[in-house]
């Protein structure tokens, strides 16, 4: 009986842990402004940078993700990654990231930034966090707290805990999600209008084997990861009676997505080519996952295959491995 009166209460422990765990937003983001509620507008201020003076109703039209954070703030180093891997995912012409520190040092909160990799806006306040306007305009009463506002410029999420930040992001870009989700080669597209598709088969162990080669051989270029750059390419080659592969050619090469952050420094000129760089870049890497392939299975007529297979570099899962 003993042992029984021991379990339920070691179970209610677990139970209640879970349940504290659950309920952060009970205890810390009760004060929170409420969805539906106006955002109060204020100003980014960090000099040197291009959004430097942008105002919060000037990205109206936007979801804007506004992270009250700090770096003296064990909490809030803990879930850098976490916002990183979010802006990373989900950023877009309609998503945009903000960071609102109250770091009392500028080199600090840089040095923060710097290191962690933070490339989406930043803004200090430069007074102590609870003698700041922008604190009292949002209830700000625990830090992280991270607000989610709308197109129409009202809270659609205020919470200190970034999981419910990313299934609202999840909810409100589904392809982003999916993106995301996708395995970083891509996968092999199950639809009409591709050449050679009904032969992929003939990969040494198939389709599945062909995915798994893509996703263990994939190198997603440094260039490109430092600059969060996602991209398109579309391999076509030439499999020969005897297996060998040859005609390898990239169309289609196109960059989907690069942090224009990460651009800032340089002339108009340099980003330009820089974005040719890592199209080039992952034309290239294309190019060498195709020629390092097995010899696949001579064609069931005997002759040539003409293969077509679409490369989708995303980068948001090697990136964070």
């Amino acid at each position: 009986m003993n042992r029984i009166i021991l379990l339920v209460i070691m179970l209610i422990g677990v139970v209640a842990g879970v349940a504290a765990q659950d309920d952060a937003d009970a205890k810390y983001a009760s004060e929170l402004l409420k969805p539906g509620v106006e955002a109060p507008d204020f100003t980014i201020s960090n000099s040197g940078s291009s959004y430097d003076g942008t105002s919060l109703s000037s990205l109206r039209g936007k979801y804007v993700v506004v992270d009250f954070w700090a770096s003296w703030c064990p909490d809030c180093r803990k879930d850098i990654r976490k916002i990183r891997w979010m802006n990373r995912r989900f950023a877009s012409d309609s998503i945009v990231f903000v960071g609102v520190s109250f770091d009392k040092s500028e080199e600090a909160w840089r040095k923060c930034i710097a290191d962690s990799s933070m490339t989406w806006m930043q803004h200090r306040e430069q007074k102590p966090w609870k003698e700041t306007k922008i604190s009292k305009d949002y209830n700000i009463k625990w830090i992280p707290s991270i607000y989610l506002i709308g197109p129409d410029g009202r809270v659609v999420l205020g919470t200190v805990m970034p999981d419910k930040l990313r299934k609202a992001l999840g909810d409100i870009a589904p392809e982003a999600a999916a993106r995301g989700k996708r395995a970083v080669s891509g996968d092999i597209p199950k639809v009409a209008g591709i050449s050679g598709i009904a032969d992929f088969d003939r990969f040494p162990g198939g389709c599945d084997a062909l995915q798994k080669y893509l996703k263990r051989n994939m190198q997603y270029p440094d260039m490109a990861t430092k600059l969060q750059a996602a991209g398109h390419v579309v391999m076509h080659y030439t499999v020969n009676p005897d297996g060998s592969i040859t005609d390898i050619t990239a169309t289609d090469c196109k960059l989907e997505y690069i942090n224009t952050a990460m651009l800032d420094k340089y002339t108009a000129e340099q980003q330009g080519e820089m974005r040719k760089e890592c199209v080039r870049l992952f034309a290239k890497e294309g190019y060498r996952l195709i020629k390092s392939m097995p010899k696949w299975k001579a064609a069931r007529n005997g002759g040539p295959l003409k293969i077509t297979l679409p490369l989708n570099f995303t980068g948001v899962e090697l990136i964070e491995r």
